[in-house]
């Protein structure tokens, strides 16, 4: 008996005529039938791995083990249990809003080797109940957005999400209690490094300051940004400033807006952008070191044509050290 979404090991065991038994797990084909309730990894031998089923379903497993022309089966039944309380997909977000605001909600699934991978802009977001309350936008994925009327309410929204490896849907609704009186906003904070390099990304974060709680909420993600001058750069995505490749230091105003409870709050801060450094004034040259290196160096016409030629050619893979040791040169390689 196993559990859908999870895994069973399975072993393959060969008695010979002589009393002597093999584990032969390794060396034999595995197969299940029906193939749509399950699979075996392809990673290590005898793992069975359970799928999704409507109810208890029942499989047969086969290993088939071929020697000396030969081919030998064996069979096992396996139930899999179905578990309502146990899904590939889930829903993440708050269980408490304000009406006439904003909330994002993400989707996560988990695939039948225990992989987690973020599907919120590939699910279908819906509102299966209160629907005339709150809605999904259509411009970025999982953010419900709530009503006036919908004080006091309870909303239940609902992802879809197709794995394209199985080709089989699966569906998660999440339980939303709006509440009857939005929460005090005492302001919003935002928070970024006072310097970008140009043509480099910043990172900037939005904090909503409520009234009576210690922590702060981020609201990144549900806000507008934007820049000025336009010139200076632009914003990527929520949160996120692309610095412009500006010629000199540069001074530009980030602003976020978030509304909620149909109000509107905003906060900016100023930035400096700072040009790149021109390689002509990392490498400018000193003259009088210049100057200073020629009266030190070894004039090469007191070094034989020979080791002139050492000196001026590079050797690939070699490291040559040539020096003057009382008048003899002496020639080394590490």
């Amino acid at each position: 008996v196993v559990t859908e979404h999870s895994s069973l090991d399975l072993q393959a065991l060969a008695f010979y005529t002589n009393g002597e038994t093999e584990d032969i797990t390794d060396k034999v084909t595995w197969t299940v039938r029906p193939i749509q309730y399950g699979r075996f990894s392809s990673y290590e031998a005898g793992k069975f791995i359970a799928l999704q089923v409507p109810d208890d379903r029942e499989v047969v497993v086969t290993a088939t083990y071929k020697t000396n022309g030969y081919s030998f089966h064996g069979q096992r039944v396996v139930t899999i249990k179905n578990n309502l309380a146990t899904s590939p997909l889930s829903v993440t977000g708050p269980d408490e809003i304000n009406p006439l605001s904003s909330e994002l909600y993400r989707a996560v699934y988990t695939d039948a080797e225990g992989q987690s991978v973020d599907v919120t802009a590939k699910v279908t977001w819906a509102v299966i109940s209160g629907t005339e309350y709150a809605n999904f936008d259509t411009g970025q994925a999982g953010l419900l957005l709530t009503r006036i009327s919908a004080a006091g309410k309870l909303l239940t929204i609902q992802a879809t999400y197709v794995d394209e490896t199985s080709r089989r849907a699966f569906m998660k609704s999440y339980n939303i209690q709006v509440r009857a009186v939005s929460e005090q906003v005492a302001g919003l904070f935002l928070t970024a490094p006072g310097t970008v390099a140009a043509g480099s990304a910043l990172e900037l974060k939005a904090s909503l300051i409520l009234a009576g709680q210690a922590q702060s909420k981020d609201v990144t993600a549900l806000s507008t940004w934007s820049a000025s001058p336009a010139g200076a750069g632009t914003f990527t995505e929520p949160g996120l400033f692309q610095a412009g490749n500006v010629g000199s230091e540069t001074t530009v105003t980030l602003k976020v807006e978030y509304t909620t409870d149909g109000k509107v709050y905003t906060a900016q801060l100023n930035t400096k952008i700072i040009p790149a450094v021109p390689m002509s004034e990392i490498t400018t040259r000193n003259d009088a070191d210049d100057t200073e290196q020629k009266d030190t160096q070894t004039e090469s016409n007191d070094i034989p044509e020979f080791f002139q030629n050492l000196a001026i050619c590079p050797v690939a893979g070699f490291l040559v050290l040539i020096t003057l040791m009382g008048g003899v040169i002496s020639i080394r390689e590490n």
